[in-house]
């Protein structure tokens, strides 16, 4: 209940709790700030606990690509279905996230390639030209099942959401 509530705040306090019992931190690893050379100050609007969501998100899929099967962790990212900008309270839900390739993330970002209420993905109509790599790379996966976990497919009011933004995947 409390996850569900405030999923910021709990993540807040186990980190806190971990911390206190000399365990490793879920975001261990995190690059250390620069400490030598030139310095300016800045305030930065950071996205705290993208690592935890990088973590659910990767373990869910058991860090394979939905679209190409790619199981590079380097290459694949937790991508949010529903922007982290535009809803705090999806911010951590698992079923608002996709593993997807940074290519592939890209595109669903931007709003090249869509997935319908059958979990298909569909392309762009604008990506269907005779580039050979955007064919191989992309068209070629348009009609494909999104590949997930059987028991933790991704919200489809999330999906729905993410078609929204896009006139030519409204009516889909």
């Amino acid at each position: 209940d409390e996850w569900a509530r405030d999923p910021e705040s709990v993540s807040f306090e186990s980190e806190r709790l971990l911390a206190d019992r000399g365990l490793p931190s879920l975001l261990e690893g995190a690059a250390e700030p620069e400490t030598e050379g030139t310095d300016r100050e800045a305030l930065v609007r950071a996205r705290v606990n993208q690592a935890v969501f990088r973590r659910l998100i990767l373990t869910r899929y058991d860090g394979t690509c939905a679209i190409t099967g790619l199981t590079l962790p380097e290459l694949n990212v937790a991508a949010h279905i529903v922007p982290w900008a535009e809803d705090k309270r999806s911010r951590l839900d698992p079923s608002n996230g996709l593993c997807l390739n940074a290519l592939h993330d890209r595109a669903f970002e931007r709003g090249l390639i869509v997935v319908d209420d059958s979990y298909m993905l569909r392309v762009a109509p604008s990506l269907r030209r005779d580039d050979p790599l955007v064919r191989d790379w992309l068209v070629r996966f348009d009609g494909a099942p999104l590949k997930f976990p059987s028991d933790s497919p991704p919200g489809l009011g999330y999906l729905r959401r993410h078609r929204s933004r896009f006139d030519w995947a409204t009516s889909l």
